[in-house]
C-alpha cells in the first residue's frame, strides 16, 4: 500500500513531546478518539439509512469528510463535529462527550446538526445516538434514533441502530516505528419500527503516530444474501491527545465484505 499524501510536521518544545508520549502509552481510547468514533459512527448510520431508501448503487462515489474532535464536556459545537457533503446534501453530527468516571466509563451523545448550507430540502428530519464505553474502553454499546424525510411531501421512514464494538490497542512490531493504533470490531443492526432492515460489519482503526501524523478508516459491510454494500471513511490528520482534526473522504461502492480494505495509508 502506498501513502497517497506525505507530510511532516516538526515540534518544537517539551509540551508538544509530553503530549506525544501521553498518546503513545495510552493504554485505552484518548477522549478526543472516544469522541471522533462515536462521530465517524454517526454519519455510517445517516449514510446506512439513506441508503436503505434507496440502494447503494445510486449513492456510489466519494465524498469529503472533515472532523474535529477535542473530547471535551461543555465545548461549542464545533469542537466536536463531523461533516460529510452526501450528494450535495451536507451531514452535520455533533459531539457531547461527557467526563469519563473512574471505574464506570463514559458517554458520548451525538446529535444530527442544521449547517447555515443546508439545501431547501433536507433528508435528514432528526438523528440522536449514545455511545456508551467500558472503565477500559474495550467495548462500546450504542444506540440511536434517526428519521428521513422520503420526498419533499414530507413523508418519513424511522429506524434505530445498535451496535457493540471491541477495541484493543495493537502497537507497532517494529520499535524504529513508533505509532500505536486501535482497531475496532463490531456488528450494527438497522432496523424501522416493524423489523430489522440490515446488518453490518464494522471494522476500525485510528492509527496514532507521536501525536502528529495520524490516520483513520472506518469501514461498514452490508451482510445480505445477493447484495453487497461497503460504506467506508478514511481521513488523515493530528491525533494527538489535546484533540484530533482529520480530513479525508467517505466511500461508497459494491464490495462485498470479503473484499479487500484499500487504503492509501499504512496501518
Amino acid at each position: 500500500m502506498k501513502r497517497s499524501i506525505v507530510f511532516s510536521v516538526i515540534l518544537f518544545g517539551s509540551l508538544a513531546v509530553a503530549q506525544a508520549e501521553e498518546v503513545l502509552t495510552a493504554n485505552a481510547l484518548t477522549a478526543p478518539e472516544r469522541t471522533a468514533f462515536s462521530l465517524l459512527s454517526s454519519v455510517m448510520d445517516i449514510v446506512s439509512a439513506r441508503i436503505d431508501t434507496r440502494n447503494c448503487f445510486e449513492f456510489r462515489g466519494r465524498y469529503p469528510v472533515t472532523l474535529f474532535a477535542n473530547g471535551i464536556e461543555g465545548q461549542r459545537k464545533q469542537n466536536n463535529m463531523i461533516n460529510v457533503q452526501l450528494n450535495k446534501t451536507p451531514i452535520s453530527v455533533m459531539g457531547y462527550p461527557k467526563t469519563k468516571i473512574p471505574e464506570v466509563g463514559s458517554q458520548v451523545v451525538t446529535a444530527y446538526g442544521v449547517t447555515w448550507s443546508e439545501n431547501l430540502f433536507n433528508p435528514v428530519r432528526y438523528y440522536r445516538a449514545n455511545y456508551t464505553f467500558s472503565e477500559t474502553d474495550d467495548l462500546l454499546e450504542m444506540n440511536s434514533k434517526l428519521g428521513l424525510y422520503l420526498s419533499i411531501n414530507l413523508n418519513t421512514r424511522e429506524y434505530t441502530t445498535e451496535a457493540i464494538t471491541s477495541f484493543n490497542r495493537s502497537p507497532s512490531s517494529d520499535p524504529a516505528d513508533s505509532y500505536a493504533s486501535y482497531i475496532g470490531w463490531g456488528m450494527s443492526v438497522l432496523s424501522n419500527p416493524e423489523y430489522p432492515t440490515h446488518k453490518y460489519w464494522e471494522r476500525f482503526n485510528m492509527r496514532r503516530d507521536e501525536g502528529t501524523n495520524g490516520a483513520t478508516y472506518f469501514v461498514k459491510d452490508l451482510l445480505a444474501f445477493r447484495q453487497s454494500c461497503r460504506i467506508k471513511i478514511e481521513m488523515i490528520g493530528h491525533n494527538g491527545s489535546d484533540y484530533i482534526s482529520q480530513e479525508g473522504n467517505l466511500t461508497i461502492d459494491l464490495s462485498s465484505p470479503t473484499d479487500p480494505i484499500v487504503t492509501s495509508y499504512d496501518y
